[in-house]
């Protein structure tokens, strides 16, 4: 019985909600192997346009979740982040992740895309969202000093987007 109430609980309270479900955090995936150095270089495959979407999470920064505004760099050689993306108004699988970092530089680094969320799939009723969540563990030690918004790029030709979580990296002198 009581089951049967917090189930018809939950249900009413999201009913009456007009905010979008957002998926919960999932567990932290594995850290790639290596670190990758961001480049101050656009990649190719992003067009100069991104539709902007709500889709996406950071989600663990250094294997914690993330502050919800500034994430202190503590060793520039290994930052780790993960998360998920997804643009859950295309039919199509998820595209490769880039990471945008802007303050005192502008990099941008590419994170290892097809974590299995299936959560997200289930969230948002579309089986093709299976894989949308990425990783990426980055070397800072040739980033400029200073405080950075981060912005979650998602490469999928006329689909691609860019969303921009509430996190921001501070970096070190």
């Amino acid at each position: 019985m009581r089951l049967l109430t917090t189930t018809a609980l939950v249900l009413l309270v999201s009913a009456c909600s007009n905010k979008e479900e957002k998926p919960a955090a999932a567990a932290a995936a594995p850290v790639p192997p290596s670190a990758s150095k961001p480049s101050a270089t656009r990649p190719a495959e992003l067009p100069a346009t991104l539709a902007v979407s709500t889709d996406c999470a950071l989600e663990r920064f250094n294997d914690a979740p993330p502050s919800a505004d500034d994430n202190a760099v503590t060793d520039k050689s290994k930052v780790y982040l993960n998360g998920w993306a997804a643009n859950s108004k295309s039919d199509q699988a998820p595209g490769d992740v880039y990471i945008e970092m802007t303050g005192p530089g502008h990099y941008f680094v590419k994170a290892e895309r097809g974590i299995q969320r299936p959560d997200i799939a289930e969230v948002y009723k579309k089986p093709l969202l299976v894989n949308a969540g990425w990783s990426v563990t980055m070397d800072l030690s040739g980033v400029a000093p200073g405080a950075y918004d981060i912005k979650i790029l998602e490469a999928a030709g006329a689909g691609s987007t860019e969303c921009v979580p509430s996190n921001k990296i501070s970096i070190p002198g």
